[in-house]
């Protein structure tokens, strides 16, 4: 048996809610039991197509710095 270990980021246009999209991950048809052993949410301000979070160059740090 294997343990992967999946961070996600999910950008939230419509004001769903963390909580929200919790449950839904937890309830979708995925054939995996998960655990969220962390979770957060943080401001990162206006979104715009050239916000730096929107750069597939953009190295992980640069998410992690907004739940520091």
């Amino acid at each position: 048996m294997k343990l992967h270990k999946v961070e996600m980021y999910i950008f939230d246009f419509e004001d769903t809610g963390r909580d929200e999209i919790l449950l839904q991950l937890e309830y979708s048809n995925f054939p995996y039991v998960f655990a969220v052993k962390e979770q957060g949410t943080a401001d990162i301000g206006e979104w715009s197509d050239d916000h730096i979070l929107n750069q597939m160059s953009t190295p992980v740090e640069e998410f992690r710095k907004h739940f520091e």
